[in-house]
């Protein structure tokens, strides 16, 4: 297998202070804000040139991302309802949002533009087509107490966009209904904790939508308290004027109008390398189906030449691929070995014309050496997770495999995970770490709090 020794001197790692502290509701605080023309919230994009969408690498330059800031959904969570939203336990939002403050700040101070979910969202309210649009999905009658739905659906149109935004990916109880619109359906509220679900979820945006090249995809969650959140995603893409579909932003899988595939995907196992090589992990939550989906219409789109399908342990199938493997940089990438060496890899290629694949199954071949063929890289530099068999463990479950890259060999990831940033570190990779004791409990890390939009290709030659 073509792995070579790690080696190399480390970079200094990047710290910024955090001089305030977020409040609760507003968007996220900028130092010197841009003003809207109402003078209240920071413009989302201003003080950035135009950016063309795409995503065209893991690990080129990245230009805009998106990402979405713990609120009012965890503050829901108890220790009774976490494990219905895959969180281990509640978190501590105050401080999470100090820790998502930070983590948004390294990437601004790298001159990466930032777009947050609830301020998206809030601005594409603002328009009563979409506000209409999105409601009408989300309340539908088969989800919604009959007695109830006119009456959710009168309060929530005349609410202020922000608050609504709020309420959308936070959640709504009885309590928050304006008194006068619960009208014969208080019985009902009685019964329900939830009116409307909360979506702690979107702290991970990259599971809803996927950018690849120069489109996107509206990803149908395996876990059914998930799939409003690309209803959301739609929304935004819909209305909001800095996407807008209907211009011309290409939709590889799943509807514009909010209906996504039926085949299921999730974010964190889609890796597009770059070179025209998408990498995708199956397992409990991306199925064959969502993976030959994606590959069909990449393949009839000219976005890629090839699709690797990772298929996951059965023991950790739960696990998205960016568990356990991320790239840092175009020839240095981290794996757990315990999990990695046992995935089994499908070829996907166009098969001539039509929607035909030729699929081809790589026996007893190694994930690793699979990739180095396809990306023509003569040796990857794999960085084991941790140490010894204790420290691997211990830091996977920590997400140290779960990297955002920024540009070629300059990472962020959680600061616990001190094994892992060393041995990255002695490769020449720059790590810039972030707290990670109250993020993580939703296990995901950088990459998996993180959207990419606009991202530069790179070079494997």
């Amino acid at each position: 297998m073509p792995i070579k020794e790690s080696g190399g001197e480390a970079r200094k790692t990047v710290r910024v202070v955090i001089d305030g502290q977020w409040e609760f509701m507003p968007a996220i605080q900028r130092e010197n804000p841009v003003q809207t023309q109402q003078g209240s919230q920071p413009a989302i994009g201003a003080g950035h040139a135009a950016v063309r969408w795409g995503v065209h690498s893991e690990v080129g330059r990245l230009r805009c991302v998106l990402v979405c800031r713990p609120g009012l959904a965890h503050l829901r969570l108890t220790p009774e309802n976490c494990r219905q939203w895959a969180f281990q336990d509640p978190i501590w939002v105050e401080r999470a949002q100090q820790d998502f403050a930070q983590f948004v700040d390294q990437m601004r101070c790298r001159g990466v533009e930032v777009l947050e979910l609830h301020e998206l969202l809030a601005q594409s309210l603002e328009q009563p087509n979409a506000r209409r649009w999105l409601l009408e999905r989300m309340l539908a009658p088969e989800s919604i107490c009959p007695g109830l739905l006119d009456e959710m659906l009168a309060g929530l149109a005349d609410m202020a966009a922000d608050q609504l935004a709020e309420f959308l990916i936070g959640g709504m109880t009885a309590a928050d209904l304006p008194a006068r619109k619960r009208g014969g359906a208080s019985a009902y509220l009685e019964l329900e904790e939830f009116v409307l679900p909360p979506l702690p979820n979107a702290l991970f945006p990259r599971d809803c939508t996927t950018w690849i090249d120069g489109g996107v995809t509206l990803n149908r969650a395996w876990w059914p308290a998930r799939c409003n959140e690309a209803l959301l995603m739609a929304a935004v893409y819909r209305y909001h004027p800095r996407f807008n579909l209907e211009a011309g932003v290409k939709v590889w899988c799943g509807d514009a109008a909010g209906e996504t595939s039926l085949a299921t995907v999730r974010g964190g196992d889609v890796m597009n390398l770059g070179a025209g090589v998408v990498l995708i992990g199956l397992n409990q939550r991306t199925s064959a189906r969502g993976a030959v989906q994606i590959a069909r219409a990449l393949f009839g789109g000219g976005a890629a030449r090839l699709v690797i399908a990772a298929q996951m342990p059965r023991t950790d199938a739960a696990l998205p691929l960016d568990a356990v493997f991320t790239q840092c940089a175009t020839d240095v990438v981290t794996y757990a070995p315990e999990v990695v060496d046992r995935i089994v890899c499908h070829e996907l290629r166009p098969a001539g014309q039509g929607m035909e694949l030729r699929v081809h199954k790589h026996d007893g071949q190694h994930l690793l050496d699979v990739l180095s063929e396809a990306l023509e890289v003569p040796a990857l530099n794999a960085i084991p997770t941790g140490g010894d068999r204790f420290d691997c463990q211990r830091e996977r479950w920590d997400d140290g495999n779960n990297l955002l890259a920024l540009e070629p060999g300059v990472v962020i990831g959680y600061d616990r995970n001190t094994r892992t940033n060393r041995r990255l570190r002695q490769a020449g990779v720059e790590v810039i770490e972030i707290p990670g004791s109250e993020l993580g409990r939703g296990r995901a890390g950088a990459h998996g709090m993180s959207c990419p939009i606009s991202r530069d290709a790179v070079s494997y030659r």
